[in-house]
């Protein structure tokens, strides 16, 4: 079959101009949506306070996929743990800027809380399910349930393991689960 969404990553570490983010979206199908990872500056450096123009600086730019921006993808580091208050002002003030898909991967298990749930719930971001989880249960998408978003990133050894097809077509059934179309 053929991809009809891709995950920009390299957004994380490196600072990407409109001019490109637009040239890519002119590159694929009308149906075709991105979705971008949130610079290393923002969700790491900054631990989720950046600076007004850093934020607007990084919007700006993702703009220039236009309608084929998807999703925003938020990866908090291990280190950080949930903090209502922070969390809170930094996605109201990136909802304030957006209206695309919102998800979130923390890695931390104090996001295992039914307080960090309803608060992503609240802002209309969906947890990421991530193979493997940093958690038991943090394998299955949570949140806002609007989308149903997973990242792989290598099995039994991360960022090395390939997956095989057995372990893939059980990732497909629990993405028809979360999708409502099993």
């Amino acid at each position: 079959g053929k991809l009809d969404a891709v995950e920009i990553n390299s957004s994380f570490k490196q600072r990407h101009s409109r001019a490109t983010y637009e040239r890519w979206a002119a590159s694929v199908p009308q149906e075709f949506r991105f979705s971008v990872k949130m610079p290393q500056s923002i969700t790491h450096e900054s631990e989720l306070r950046p600076s007004k123009a850093d934020l607007d600086s990084f919007v700006e730019a993702v703009a220039g996929l236009g309608r084929k921006l998807g999703v925003l993808l938020v990866q908090l580091p291990p280190s950080h743990e949930f903090r209502s208050a922070r969390t809170r002002a930094f996605f109201k003030n990136l909802r304030d800027r957006v209206s695309c898909g919102l998800v979130c991967e923390p890695r931390h298990i104090s996001w295992n809380s039914v307080r960090a749930e309803a608060l992503l719930a609240e802002y209309r971001v969906s947890r990421v399910g991530a193979d493997p989880p940093p958690w038991e249960g943090a394998d299955i998408p949570s949140g806002s349930r609007e989308i149903a978003y997973f990242r792989l990133h290598g099995s039994p050894r991360r960022y090395y393991s390939n997956y095989e097809r057995d372990q893939l077509e059980l990732i497909r059934a629990r993405i028809d689960v979360a999708s409502g179309q099993s």
